[in-house]
């Protein structure tokens, strides 16, 4: 397992060789947050698309090593969790529904069961990227705990959930991650595949395929989970017309019992989707303070990433402007004639100070740049010095004196007349 995974590391820079190169590029720049996208839409697979061969996901280390890149990374954006919380907030005041938060007490796995090239998917909610509980698997855990652990809870069943005769007195939301969601990868090893896909059927039971045995190889099956900190907000909601105060503290007691004693999720007997109720459903007055305050800080929120942007805009356009100018002092430096650059490129040199400070220039790297800059030769730029009486006489007062005004000397000094 070791080599292949390390044989597939190798390989890890062809893996979306496959796809166009708009989308070879999203997918292997790096900062891109859209870890639900390149899940659910870009998993290569074995095969040909957009005239390429794609990465060949056909053994277990392979697809272990696709994962890999999951690891550890948050999905996600905190801002627009933060004001989908705060819609939802206002939805939930204003059909007097109750909020309740639950923590992950180790790791999440849900939609386990959704079709993916690497054979277990995981739920993504559609618009925010972000792993959560659908509203149906909630309600779904609700009542399966009451049904298998409660069986004495009828009347509450039927209040909560409704039957053939009638509808339940409460509706249920979506659960959501509160923050970015921590993503991990992770394996299962079943060491009797083939007993557990055919062993319940009495025609294949028996076959020595089948039968559990010492003989058979565990097969690693690689999949992705969210790992703790993991905090969803659950809300509920009392039916159109319907008062539902009688039923608050027993659906309390229910999620509080049913998360951490079932679980929610896939792989729940392994200590999957366990999670503790950490905030139960508060009172008018306290929901009005939360809401206003979560309100509050998600405008605050995005104010600062506005301000942020903007911010950022200013500096693009900024280092365009810069840079548009740059060019245009280089095409205007471009058009003039030799002798004009000389003249131009005296008065920059003029401009560094005095004489200590100009030789230092004239010996330095800068003064070779602004000649390949100017595109003018030191030999031209001697003779211009030579017409011009300041910086002769500069040249002159370095005579005789050591450092770079002597260096400088030698460099330019003006040529012996002839007698």
């Amino acid at each position: 397992m070791n080599n292949e995974i390390g044989k597939s590391q190798g390989q890890s820079q062809g893996m979306y060789a496959g796809f166009a190169d708009a989308y070879k590029t999203a997918l292997t720049a790096p900062g891109s947050i859209n870890w639900a996208l390149r899940f659910e839409r870009f998993c290569p697979f074995g095969g040909k698309a957009d005239g390429g061969a794609c990465f060949d996901l056909a053994g277990e280390a392979a697809k272990f090593n696709w994962l890999k890149q999951f690891d550890g990374e948050k999905a996600g954006c905190a801002t627009q969790l933060m004001q989908e919380h705060a819609r939802r907030d206002r939805l939930c005041q204003a059909i007097d529904g109750r909020m309740f938060e639950l923590e992950l007490d180790w790791r999440f796995l849900t939609g386990s069961g959704n079709p993916h090239p690497i054979e277990n998917g995981l739920s993504w909610h559609p618009t925010l990227g972000v792993p959560y509980l659908p509203a149906s698997s909630f309600k779904g855990l609700l009542r399966a705990f009451l049904e298998h652990w409660q069986g004495d809870a009828a009347t509450l069943q039927r209040s909560l959930f409704g039957d053939t005769q009638a509808a339940g007195l409460l509706q249920f939301f979506d659960l959501l991650p509160t923050e970015p969601v921590t993503l991990q990868a992770d394996v299962m090893t079943p060491h009797h595949g083939n007993w557990y896909v055919a062993g319940g059927d009495s025609k294949t039971a028996l076959a020595p395929e089948n039968i559990p045995a010492p003989w058979h190889n565990p097969v690693p099956i690689p999949f992705l989970v969210v790992q703790q900190p993991f905090i969803l907000r659950a809300m509920v909601a009392p039916a159109r017309g319907v008062q539902a105060d009688s039923l608050w503290d027993d659906l309390q007691t229910l999620i509080a019992e049913a998360f951490a004693v079932a679980g929610a999720g896939a792989k729940t007997a392994s200590g999957y989707g366990r999670m503790t109720l950490t905030q139960g459903y508060a009172t008018s007055a306290q929901a009005q303070t939360a809401r206003m305050a979560a309100a509050a800080q998600a405008a605050r929120q995005l104010q600062l990433d506005q301000e942020e942007a903007q911010q950022r805009q200013r500096a693009v356009e900024a280092a365009a402007q810069a840079q548009a100018s740059r060019d245009a002092e280089k095409q205007r430096r471009e058009n003039l004639p030799q002798a004009e650059k000389a003249q131009e490129l005296v008065k920059l040199v003029l401009s560094k100070g005095n004489a200590r400070a100009i030789a230092g220039y004239l010996n330095g790297k800068n003064f070779k740049h602004d000649l390949e800059e100017w595109n003018i030769a030191r030999s031209e730029m001697k003779s211009a010095f030579h017409q011009d009486a300041q910086m002769l006489a500069h040249i002159r007062q370095w005579a005789g004196k050591k450092g770079d005004e002597g260096a400088a000397y030698e460099e330019f000094k003006p040529p012996k007349k002839s007698a």
